[in-house]
Parts: structure tokens; sequence; C-alpha cells
């Protein structure tokens, strides 16, 4: 009988590699204001980190996962369908240069911060182009509602 998931996150964060664990300390203390979640559950899968600020999901990957590609590669595919974006580092890096992991989480951050910029120039632009055309509504509709006033104002006389 399989174990409730709540159980087995547990056991996976009471179980932490080496990695994990340091990488985890290092947020904690260098970064302790960055939302992360660790041992994350997104379903079907539960990943290491979880950064749902940018949708970012970090994979620790050592020597075990060298014979997981087929796992690992279908995972993020199904995890990149559902809209997050996927970083993996090495458990060597995430122990001695975890900085380096931040740098790369920072890069893709800019990125994905770029592409809202660039959206919402696009939006703007609508804006704009929509306000100019309300603007041009609003006096068509102003002097059409003069022309209703005038013969209004005409068929009274009558």
């Amino acid at each position: 009988m399989a174990i409730p998931q709540e159980q087995f996150i547990q056991q996976l964060k009471d179980n932490a590699t080496q990695s994990e664990k340091a990488f985890k300390l290092y947020l904690e203390q260098v970064h302790p204001k960055l939302p992360y979640c660790f041992q994350h559950p997104i379903e079907p899968y539960i990943v290491d980190f979880y950064f749902p600020d940018i949708n970012l999901v970090l994979e620790l990957d050592g020597s075990s996962h060298d014979d997981k590609t087929e796992y690992d590669s279908k995972r993020d595919a199904y995890l990149e369908e559902k809209g997050y974006n996927i970083i993996h580092a090495r458990n060597h890096v995430a122990q001695t240069r975890p900085q380096d992991i931040i740098d790369t989480i920072k890069h893709a951050a800019n990125q994905l911060k770029e592409t809202y910029q660039e959206a919402d120039s696009y939006y703007v632009r609508d804006i704009e182009r929509y306000t100019e055309k309300l603007t041009e509504a609003k006096k068509m509709h102003d002097g059409l509602q003069k022309g209703i006033d005038v013969m209004n104002t005409f068929l009274e006389a009558l």
C-alpha cells in the first residue's frame, strides 16, 4: 500500500541529500526573503525546489540521475507543458558554488521580466489606440447628442 503524499514528502525532506540541505541552508542564510518551497508537489511529481513567484522548478541532479534521463525528460516535458520553467543543477554546484545557481535563477527571472515588459508594451500601445478611438467616439457621440437636442427643440416648437 502506498504511503500518503504528505508523509512521502516529509520523508524526502527528512532524508534530503547533502546537496539539497546545503542549497536550502544557503537560501535561508544568504537569501532569506526569497520565497521558495522545498520538496514541492506538482502532481504527479515532487520537485526539489519551487520558486512560485516566477513559476520556476529547480532540480538538483547527482549521479543517481544519470540513469534516469528518460524519467527526467518525461517529467520536464510535463512540467513545461504546464507552464513551469525548469533549471537543472548538478549536486556539486549546489554544494560548492550555490551562487552560480542563484545567478542562473536571476537570469531566468530577468528573461521572464523582459517577456512581461514586452507584452505590457503591446497592451500600452493598444490602450493608447483605444483611448484615441474612444476620444473620437466621444466627440461623435457629443455631436450626435447635440443634433438630437437641436431636433428636440425644433420639434417642440412645431
